[in-house]
């Protein structure tokens, strides 16, 4: 991905390719800095926005919040981080984090709620904030999960939460009044 973007019209690699491939690879490239676009969050993932490199900047996106740093990262997302580091030599990303969560919430519904399908789903159902380590988790009576997500930003090659990064900038100009 980050090979297009970077591709200039006459360089080597773009020697015998038409002018309009170029002129649209130029308009990227140009484009990708000083635009915002929206993306989906797999734009998040650990090695993406590396890979993409430049090209990422400004790609807005929307995730559930994972919190791994700071004085207010609960309890159960410590352990879990500290264990993943322990076994895995890195740390989680998202998706390891939304497979934990899966993985609890399933044990959790058939605790609620038995082993067969139909006491599975009262099971899950009957899940309100369940405390996973992307935050609290509760189901509606289709199922479904109940959580907001926060808008993101790629800014000097990582993802930063909007609105975290706004209240961030509040304090800083309070501070200095």
């Amino acid at each position: 991905f980050s090979r297009i973007w970077r591709r200039r019209p006459g360089s080597a690699r773009n020697r015998g390719r038409s002018s309009a491939a170029s002129d649209d690879r130029r308009t990227c490239d140009s484009s990708a800095r000083r635009t915002r676009r929206p993306s989906t969050s797999s734009i998040a993932a650990a090695t993406t926005i590396v890979k993409t490199g430049e090209a990422a900047e400004g790609a807005y996106f929307t995730q559930t919040s994972f919190d791994t740093e700071g004085a207010k990262v609960p309890d159960n997302v410590r352990t879990f981080v500290d264990a993943f580091r322990a076994k895995y030599h890195e740390a989680p990303d998202l998706y390891a984090a939304h497979g934990y969560d899966a993985v609890l919430v399933l044990a959790e519904a058939i605790r609620q709620g038995g082993d067969s399908a139909s006491a599975f789903w009262k099971g899950m159902r009957s899940v309100h904030e369940f405390p996973g380590v992307t935050g609290t988790l509760q189901f509606d009576d289709k199922g479904d999960v109940a959580k907001f997500p926060h808008v993101y930003i790629v800014t000097g090659g990582k993802a930063v939460d909007v609105e975290a990064e706004r209240q961030r900038q509040i304090e800083i100009a309070r501070q200095k009044m």
